[in-house]
């Protein structure tokens, strides 16, 4: 026969297992979170030390997952943030590079213009125009490569946005399953109040049994001369206790009335 356990949180049943000591580390894994701070663990006569061990074991390796993913979403973010200024400083290096080619593209212009006008100086115009030119194709090397580097940062930004979310998915995984631990402790706890205050009933009882056996054994002896082994020897099995207790009740009752009518 397999016996299953059961996980509870907020009387809701979170995971179920044949293993009560895995079934209550996947349900401390759902309630615990980074706001944890104190966790007792009860355990009962069916419970054993190594066991709430194992337990105890399973929430510091929790918590130390929940603390690294902290930290990871931290050097992320840092990576993120030192990633958006890399990017800008590129959008305003293009930026520059634009309106530098304007610039020289305008001073070109210029050039064929002055060209037009002045043919005396065509020698010198073709040369002016060449080193522009040059000078425009070394800035539209440069812009290629800057565009280049900016899209290989924003492939970066991408990648580092996917790894935050999915750290944060698991953080938020984590944090869900210590809720439940927690949850899961406090309801052992109030079982085990439960149970320390059914146990101090039954030892009460206990105690009220035995007052009214000391007083039958004095009430046989002071009434009968009869010790509590000689009264068992002569009573009798019933099959019905109540019945032979209101018979002898009754019996006391005319005894007492006939000793006040005596």
């Amino acid at each position: 026969m397999i016996f299953y356990s059961m996980g509870l949180s907020d009387k809701t049943i979170e995971v179920v297992g044949t293993d009560v000591v895995d079934t209550t580390i996947d349900l401390l894994k759902k309630m615990m979170d980074e706001e944890s701070e104190l966790i007792t663990i009860y355990y009962g006569e069916e419970g054993t030390k190594e066991d709430a061990e194992k337990i105890a074991k399973a929430i510091e390796e929790n918590e130390e997952k929940l603390s690294s993913l902290g930290q990871k979403k931290d050097e992320l973010s840092a990576r993120r943030e030192k990633t958006g200024a890399e990017i800008s400083k590129l959008s305003l290096d293009l930026h520059d590079a634009d309106k530098d080619l304007a610039a020289r593209t305008q001073a070109m212009n210029l050039l064929i213009a002055r060209l037009v006008s002045h043919e005396d100086k065509d020698k010198q115009l073709e040369e002016e125009i060449e080193e522009i030119k040059a000078k425009n194709e070394e800035l539209r090397n440069e812009i290629a490569l800057l565009k280049k580097g900016a899209a290989e940062y924003r492939e970066k930004g991408a990648k580092a946005r996917e790894s935050i979310a999915a750290l944060q998915k698991e953080r938020a995984e984590k944090e869900e399953k210590s809720g439940s631990l927690r949850v899961f402790e406090r309801e052992k706890a109030a079982e085990r109040e439960t149970v320390s205050g059914e146990k101090a009933r039954l030892e009460e009882r206990r105690e009220t049994m035995l007052q009214e056996l000391d007083q039958t054994v004095t009430k046989l002896y002071d009434e009968y001369q009869l010790t509590l082994r000689e009264a068992t020897a002569q009573s009798e099995k019933t099959d019905d206790p109540q019945g032979a207790r209101r018979r002898r009740l009754r019996t006391q009752w005319y005894c007492r009335q006939a000793d006040h009518q005596g």
